[in-house]
């Protein structure tokens, strides 16, 4: 940002000098800091989703009367690690103006991935086979299991060699598991001992551990 703006950009905690906190300081956590005052006509915060009610209240403390602060963020992500969803509430409270950006343009439209995150945001389902157009990209793919075992073994089946048919796709470099939950057949623990049972079964487990 800084080499195409030619203006000085920086998170939002070295902006705000929240890194001098420390054990020397007077200030013992965030909620006592008063922030350091910031002379600005405009302030852009990007990634907004993840700023929680703290170091919101900080930064407001710190903006001098009649400069502008225009928030860029999305609501569906992720919401921060601390307390509060303030770009969420913000945009509900509908005090403050607001641009929704909406529009798929033709590249992304390309997407599978972009276009049903768009669909699960207006409530729709994923796009159907006879929705997709055939310029589109084959990088979303959607397999309806209930099965645990059945599910199981169609990611051990991707993951050891059926992506390669859509790209150059190499577990240990390219490829990543997720799973809501450590429990069960299908959560972090269980998966990882089948994982590694498949594509790298000669590892020593207690070696691995130390």
């Amino acid at each position: 940002m800084t080499e195409t703006t030619n203006k000085e950009a920086s998170t939002l905690h070295r902006l705000l000098e929240i890194g001098k906190i420390d054990e020397d300081s007077m200030y013992k956590k965030i909620t006592d800091y008063e922030g350091a005052p910031i002379d600005a006509d405009l302030i852009i915060v990007d990634e907004m989703s993840m700023v929680d009610m703290f170091l919101m209240n900080c930064l407001l403390k710190c903006i001098y009367q009649g400069t502008k602060l225009i928030l860029v963020g999305d609501e569906d992500q992720l919401p921060s690690v601390g307390p509060g969803s303030v770009l969420k509430d913000f945009i509900h409270s509908e005090e403050i103006k607001t641009v929704h950006l909406d529009k798929i343009f033709r590249q992304a439209a390309k997407s599978k991935i972009i276009v049903n995150a768009h669909r699960v945001n207006e409530g729709k389902f994923f796009l159907s086979k006879e929705e997709v157009e055939e310029d589109m990209e084959e990088d979303f793919f959607w397999i309806n299991e209930t099965n645990q075992e059945k599910m199981l073994n169609e990611v051990l089946s991707l993951s050891s060699g059926r992506l390669k048919n859509y790209g150059n796709y190499d577990f240990f470099q390219n490829i990543q598991v997720l799973s809501p939950t450590k429990k069960g057949m299908l959560g972090t623990r269980e998966l990882n001992k089948s994982l590694q049972e498949k594509l790298n079964p000669n590892i020593d487990r207690k070696t691995r551990k130390k």
